[in-house]
């Protein structure tokens, strides 16, 4: 399992060992949260994994992901490689889920 922690400017970089990948999630008391919105009966909820959650070794690492709880789009789910990318992708889905709750569900 490839393990990550973040920088000071929220990049990941790969653990060295799990001794310093535990301690890093440790200092954080395991608040790994990027947004956490609820949208009527959804809640957008997007996180650093701090694993790799790509099906291939040699693909980018995919340590982001936000999740649809709840509501028309319950258990949706998209996985980024950046921080930025999962905070555009956590707007996009409030926005979605905004849109579909002003058109009366789907």
């Amino acid at each position: 399992m490839r393990l990550y922690i973040l920088d000071d400017q929220r990049r990941p970089i790969r653990a060295s060992d799990l001794s310093e990948w535990q301690q890093w999630i440790k200092r954080r008391d395991g608040d790994l949260k990027i947004g956490v919105e609820t949208v009527g009966e959804a809640r957008v909820s997007t996180v650093f994994l701090a694993a790799d959650a790509s099906l291939d070794a040699t693909d980018e690492p995919l340590l982001f992901e936000t999740m649809i709880l709840g509501g028309p789009l319950r258990h949706e789910r998209v996985r980024y490689a950046t921080w930025e990318e999962a905070e555009a992708g956590h707007r996009q889905w409030v926005e979605r889920l905004k849109g579909a709750a002003s058109k009366g569900g789907h």
